[in-house]
């Protein structure tokens, strides 16, 4: 086991709301040096929502997260767990 597997269970808990936690730069940690973050946005998804269509802006956020899945495994590198939960989860979920 390496030093950057237990990353996640070594952060603090902050009960403050989201709003305030943004504003305490202290309360931040860098990720280990040997880890990425991907980052997805569905674009125009708040008008898309407003239009009724919440259903395709989650399947097109989904869609983001298999995606990012398929070249994980693909490059067999290791996901921290509560992701790899999400893969049978998405997978049960009933298509458009």
């Amino acid at each position: 086991m390496s030093s950057t597997d237990q990353f996640y269970s070594r952060l603090p808990v902050n009960e403050i709301p989201l709003s305030e936690l943004l504003a305490e730069d202290h309360l931040f940690f860098r990720i280990p040096d040997n880890w990425h973050v991907i980052i997805t946005d569905v674009k125009k998804s708040t008008e898309a929502v407003a239009a009724g269509l919440h259903e395709t802006v989650n399947l097109v956020a989904t869609g983001s997260i298999v995606a990012v899945l398929n070249i994980v495994y693909k490059s067999e590198i290791t996901i921290p767990f509560s992701l790899a939960v999400m893969v049978p989860l998405l997978s049960s979920l009933p298509l458009l």
